[in-house]
């Protein structure tokens, strides 16, 4: 029905190669039917409709490779697309991925801050501009919440989620930069075709979906119950058939968005 309504395109999807984002990105995109097999091997693997390639990339990557057109879609962190400044669009925030880029100085500390270590650049930059901050930007690629008890620098400008590391080097959080998740980018010059199937797609996504990170069998009657039952206009006749495919789901790979 769907290759008759529309022209049959092929997609290319951007996902993290490593990092905090690529289980949570492949365990949605198997969810979604899509073969990985190969994955860890390849940096370039074709689904199995033939219509799809999953390109695996760097995650800070994924926004100029989307927007070079390289990729047709990308899911990255909303940090990672702020600080690259790639002109994509974004189009679903995803539920998975969350943390937050902060502005974090020695705790009690009353010196001036005339170094920020961070690992976003652009983003520390335009936040010490906009707050007429006389510092220089320290670019670290790790251990960035270390360099103030080192010495290294006198407040950062980094990604957390828990808090605890922060805590851990004496830091506190003076400010919140951005509150970001995973999201679906895409580019602002997709096809007619490609535009319009993304939109089907994602539209049927927004606000329908749930991810499990442990197995479907884990949970409880009532959970299960309320997750199934969560649209309400549902038919009994509905209802029935969407409890057949959790347990065939359930069965099958024991996962499901």
């Amino acid at each position: 029905e769907v290759r008759e309504k529309w022209k049959v395109v092929h997609f290319i999807v951007a996902i993290p190669s490593k990092g905090r984002l690529s289980s949570p990105c492949l365990q949605l995109v198997r969810s979604l039917g899509f073969d990985a097999t190969g994955l860890d091997r390849s940096y370039l693997v074709e689904g199995s409709d033939k219509l799809t390639k999953l390109l695996l990339v760097r995650a800070k990557d994924i926004p100029k490779c989307v927007e070079q057109g390289i990729a047709d879609l990308g899911i990255t962190g909303q940090d990672l697309v702020e600080e690259s400044g790639a002109k994509v669009k974004v189009c679903l925030r995803l539920p998975f991925g969350a943390c937050r880029v902060v502005y974090a100085t020695r705790k009690d500390s009353v010196s001036p801050v005339r170094r920020v270590a961070t690992s976003f650049p652009n983003i520390a930059a335009k936040y010490i501009l906009r707050n007429s901050l006389d510092a220089e930007v320290i670019v670290l690629n790790g251990a960035v919440e270390a360099s103030v008890k080192s010495g290294l620098a006198d407040a950062v400008i980094d990604l957390t989620s828990s808090g605890n590391t922060l805590k851990a080097n004496d830091l506190v959080i003076s400010d919140e930069l951005l509150s970001s998740t995973a999201v679906i980018v895409c580019r602002n010059t997709l096809e007619k075709e490609k535009k319009e199937q993304i939109a089907a797609v994602l539209s049927a996504m927004e606000n329908k979906w749930e991810i499990f990170l442990s197995p479907l069998s884990s949970l409880s009657k009532e959970r299960k119950m309320k997750l199934l039952n969560r649209n309400k206009a549902l038919s009994d006749k509905a209802k029935d058939l969407l409890n057949e495919v959790f347990e065939s789901v359930r069965l099958d790979r024991d996962e499901a968005i």
